[in-house]
């Protein structure tokens, strides 16, 4: 039963959820936690390059289930291929936002005001 439970659970976007959660829940509380601010500018770079990488990332995906591609398959019919090509642009739009955070984090640490 538990081992169902987890197939449940870890074949969802469920554990992804709660990685983003806890980073939004870091960058809202780095004052409380810790004392520091962090770059007004950044943040709000790091929020709408992400913003744009999910949406990018999601939108064609909800097109694809809706024209019938099937989910989870290695391989897929060449009718399928522009959507799929935007979802895969979206997320290394959304890897790249990642990326800002920790460059919002560094700045922080070491640029921060008191």
């Amino acid at each position: 039963m538990i081992l169902t439970m987890l197939q449940h659970i870890f074949t969802t976007y469920y554990p992804w959820v709660l990685f983003f959660l806890f980073l939004v829940g870091f960058t809202t509380g780095l004052k409380k936690m810790t004392g520091l601010t962090y770059s007004e500018f950044l943040a709000q770079l790091h929020f709408w390059v992400f913003f744009v990488g999910v949406n990018l990332t999601f939108f064609p995906m909800h097109y694809l289930g809706v024209a019938g591609m099937p989910r989870r398959i290695p391989d897929y019919p060449d009718a399928f291929y522009v959507f799929n090509k935007i979802a895969s642009w979206g997320s290394y739009v959304s890897g790249f936002s990642v990326l800002i955070f920790f460059v919002v984090l560094i700045d922080a640490f070491f640029y921060y005001d008191k």
